[in-house]
Parts: structure tokens; sequence; C-alpha cells
């Protein structure tokens, strides 16, 4: 990176800024604005950019890559910075942030609504919740850009498959600047590009997603909550869950998770307690209120457990928010189960971050997953062993959190699929098998990642024997490590459509100099990006 360059890009979008009349913001190094937009999720996934920019229109982001078009100076794009790979949306160059495009409406019938590319989803449902529609949509904190254009896996799934399924249109500024609205009908390459195909052909700036009445008649309501089992339980709990799996209710949903966790902060040092203390949680979501005649849930419910299940009039922002309990500080997530073991849905409240660098959370951590079909007793047994390796890592390299993660869907899943970048067909039900680990201190990057890679080989190795999954499955990119991974394993038999259609609407490589899974040129190989 040139400095005669980055400066004189530096002037010219600062230019833009001051044409805008605030509409539009360029902060430097060592201010506030500056901070918050290159913040991310986790520290890990931060860089210290050498300036960041708000754009406030797309009219505006499409002079700012007009301006990077022409200098060779790297950059980023983030929505919501939860991915856990570096690079992916951090830079030490020119840090884009879309959090002014925050527009949320619903067209005149509520058949559609609209999102700016810079919105959470706890703030997209709480403007849709007192309508009683839904969408299918992510976890809380999670932005909708790099979900949406990564797939989208929701608790919706089993009934109207992935985020990008429900894609009506979505307006896009194009690496040379030019801004289009892409959708079936117009600019259709690009609308099938961005459909999994993440940032590799230009900034998505607004999508427009199908809507769904939430519950019977649009009464509103979800049924479910969080159970959390102790290790005496372990054994039933596996086994409530291949009997779920045979249910065929495309309504109901679970995801058990295995985690391990310490205390932090002042609850640690006040009440010191040892390393890797163990919860087995069960998420039970049922997308209605619960059925007459039946408890979609029932082996769970007789197994003894904390938690209780719940009709409540909230959307799915509320069933999506106890996945935090995966995230927060340990010390932060037991509190708030204690607090909320007897209203799972209760609203919920965190502490401000507690960091006094450039993370929401002052960890580092990875994600990572094998994609299967279904899961057998044998591979649901390997899940638990790998997350008690990793949890004797804890002590010695300052672990945080280790959790694996199950969330079985219906081989019907994809029946509503359409074409996309990332191939989800039907009949080839895929979802990822997540393994999440949290840690402290750089020092400490090598080992965890090191553990994850042979956690995630012998998983993947037992999913193959156990015929659930196969060696040519998707990858789903939005869970995956940044160095194990290629295009070739994600997009499959799309890669060479995907990488004409790179060369057409990027023929200098502009997003080239953005971090991600970067889907090659047809001359070039597929390989993952150094970052």
């Amino acid at each position: 990176m040139g400095d005669q360059e980055l400066r004189e890009a530096l002037r010219q979008i600062q230019s833009i800024c001051d044409e805008s009349n605030g509409r539009t913001q360029l902060f430097r190094s060592g201010s506030h604005g500056h901070l918050n937009g290159i913040r991310h999720y986790y520290e890990s996934s931060s860089q210290d950019a050498r300036f960041s920019v708000e754009p406030g229109s797309a009219e505006d982001l499409s002079k700012i890559m007009q301006v990077i078009k022409a200098y060779p100076v790297p950059f980023a794009v983030k929505g919501g910075g939860h991915t856990s790979n570096p690079g992916f949306s951090s830079t030490p160059g020119i840090q884009i942030s879309l959090l002014r495009f925050n527009k949320i409406s619903f067209n005149d019938n509520k058949t559609e609504l609209t999102v700016g590319a810079g919105c959470a989803f706890d703030e997209i449902y709480k403007v849709i919740r007192p309508e009683n529609y839904n969408i299918v949509g992510g976890g809380g904190s999670v932005g909708i850009g790099g979900w949406m254009m990564g797939g989208g896996y929701s608790l919706k799934t089993n009934q109207y498959g992935l985020g990008i399924d429900n894609l009506v249109r979505s307006q896009i500024v194009l690496p040379d600047g030019r801004r289009v609205t892409a959708s079936a009908d117009a600019e259709s390459d690009i609308f099938w590009a961005i459909k999994g195909g993440g940032n590799n052909f230009g900034i998505a700036t607004e999508f427009v997603l199908k809507t769904h009445r939430q519950g019977t008649n649009g009464n509103g309501y979800v049924y479910g909550g969080l159970l959390t089992f102790d290790k005496a339980r372990v054994e039933r709990v596996k086994k409530a869950i291949v009997n779920f799996m045979k249910m065929n209710d495309p309504k109901a949903a679970i995801e058990a998770v295995f985690r391990f966790y310490r205390n932090h902060g002042v609850q640690e040092v006040l009440f010191p307690t040892p390393f890797g203390i163990f919860k087995f949680t069960v998420l039970a979501f049922y997308d209605d209120k619960k059925p007459e005649g039946y408890e979609p849930f029932s082996d769970f419910l007789a197994i003894p457990h904390q938690g209780r299940l719940t009709n409540s009039r909230y959307t799915e922002l509320d069933a999506a928010k106890t996945l935090l309990y995966s995230h927060i500080p340990a010390d932060v997530a037991t509190s708030i189960l204690s607090t909320h073991e007897d209203n799972d849905f209760a609203p919920m409240h965190f502490p401000s971050p507690d960091i006094p660098g450039i993370g929401v959370i002052s960890a580092r951590a990875r994600w990572g997953s094998v994609m299967v079909s279904k899961y057998t007793p044998n591979l649901i047994n390997v899940v638990e062993e790998e997350a008690k390796a990793a949890k004797r890592l804890m002590q010695q390299f300052k672990g945080r959190m280790v959790m694996a993660e199950i969330w079985p869907f219906l081989p019907t899943m994809f029946d509503r699929s359409v074409d996309s970048a990332w191939p989800h067909r039907r009949g080839e039900p895929n979802g990822p098998l997540v393994v999440y680990f949290m840690w402290e201190g750089t020092e400490n990057d090598e080992v965890w990642i090191n553990q994850m890679m042979t956690a995630l080989d012998h998983i993947h190795r037992i999913a193959l024997e156990e015929k659930c999954t196969t060696p040519s499955a998707p990858v789903y990119c939005n869970t995956t490590l940044e160095d194990v991974t290629t295009p070739e394993q994600i997009y499959r038999d799309n890669l060479d459509r995907l990488s004409a259609l790179r060369i057409s609407y990027d023929p200098d490589n502009v997003m080239g100099r953005t971090g991600g899974f970067r889907i090659p040129f047809p001359s070039s190989p597929a390989t993952v990006d150094e970052h």
C-alpha cells in the first residue's frame, strides 16, 4: 500500500464527504467515529484501518468506489462485523462501514420488507414484530449483509429455505461505481451471483425480502425457550435429539449445544471456578403457538432441566436472542440463565462492552463447520468428544468458551430453493455442524485454530463414514475457517459461471483488494486470499 496513493484517495473521499453536507462522513484514526467504523464483534477480526468512511447514500458510495478503483489501495466493507475470520471485513487501508444504510420499511400490503445493508437483525425484528410479520432471518447481533450474501440459515429454513431463497431484489454498487437494482427480471446475472457469492461482485446497499405472517393467521406467536441440562443427563438428551429428528413438522426446530466456559471478570476473581464449566443446552423453537394435541419437544421436557417452554407473542427475535449465550462472556450468560430461567422470552439487557480495544467482545474467536445432511448417534458422540478434547486446553491456553452445535434440518429443507450462486438444491439437504472456540491472547491463536482443524477433520471423517455428508457437499462460507477452504469447495459446479461473471463485472479485480473467499478469474487458480 503506497502512502501517496492512500493520501490522494483520502483527499478525494474527504471531498465527497464535504459535498454531501454531512450525509457521508470520514473518520481518521484516533477518533470515536473511526473506532466504531473498524470495530468488529471479536477483537481478532478488527484491524486499525488508516481511515474509515460511512457513506450516507448509494450515490456517495458509488463515488467512493470510483476513487478506490482509481488507486491500488486495500479496502474492506463492514456491515455487522460478525465474521470471525480476520481480514474478511477489515483492512489496514480504507474501511467502509455501511452503518448508515439502515432503512427498514414494508411495502403497502406488507408482502415485502426493504432493509438497508447496515442493519442487524435485532433492529429489523423490532420494527416488524408489532405487525405480526416475520422474515427468514438470523441471530440478533448478526448483520444482514454478510449473512444474506453468504446464504442465510435460519430457524425458519425448514419452511422457507435460506435467506437467499427469500430475496426479491437488491441494490448493488458495482466495483466500477455503477449502481444497479438486481432481481430475477433485471440484472439477473448479478442477482444470481450475489445470492451466496459474498462480496465478490460489489457492495449491496439494500435488500428487499419476502415477508411471512407470524403464526397461524398472523397471531404473532412462537412457542419455545432455552432448556439447560447437566452432565448427568447428556445421554438421555442425545437420545431425545435422535428421536426429534424423526418428527416431520417443519415448524419445529432445535439447536443443541455442548458448551464449556469459564467465568469472566469480577465474578471470576471473587468466586474462582474451574475452567471448563459444562452446560448442554437445547434451544427449542416452534414457529407458532404450541400445537394442539401434541408436544413437539416432549422427549426433552421429560428430562430434568432448567428453563421452560412458553407461548409468546414475540417473533424469531426472541428465540434467536438465546443464541447469544454462545457469544457473550460466560458470567453474563450464567446470570441471564439464572434470572430468566422461568421466562425464556423475557427482554434481555447486556452490559456495555468490556473492552478497552476494538472488539465488542475482548476475546479472539473462530467459527468452523462441517456440512451434514443428517445426524446419527455416533456422529453426535464424536461432536461431544471433540468439545471435551478442546475443553482440556482451556486452562493452559486461556480458553473462554468451547462450543459444538447440533442443528438438524428436515430432508425437505431446500424444497423452496431457487437457483443461486451457492448450490443448495431440492433433495440435497445440507446444514452446518458448527464448532466455535473463544479465547484470549494472540499468542494462543495457533493452538486454538489447530485444535479446531483437528476437530473438524475428525468430525468430517466420521460424517463421511456415517453417510451424513459427501465429499462434494458445498461448504457454507459464513461458518468456515479462512485457511482451510477453497472457492471450489464452496461453489462446486457453479464456480465456472461465477468466474466468468467476475471477470465480466470486475475486470480490474477491484474486489480482489478486499478480504473474503475470492472467486478466481477463469485463468487463475482457485485459492483463498492471503490476509
